[in-house]
């Protein structure tokens, strides 16, 4: 096993790290969505849903931080 996806819950990342060591943990995509999303305005959640999704489907690091570095100049002050 070379990469375990889960939330983030400091039990379960710790169980992953004791049974799986040489893993790498990743957070889960929909849940980090979810809890980016819970800290907006209810009106905004739609257009900051389609940015954050846009810096994840990138095919490599670099594309993910120039997309990233993208969105967050484009987002209102």
């Amino acid at each position: 096993m070379q990469l375990v996806t889960a939330d983030a819950h400091p039990r379960l990342v710790a169980a992953i790290g004791a049974a799986l060591p040489r893993a790498t943990w990743q957070r889960c995509r929909s849940h980090y969505l979810r809890a980016l999303l819970t800290k907006m305005p209810k009106s905004a959640q739609p257009h900051v849903a389609t940015q954050v999704r846009t810096i994840l489907d990138q095919a490599d690091a670099a594309a993910v931080h120039t997309q990233f570095d993208r969105v967050v100049a484009a987002l209102p002050e």
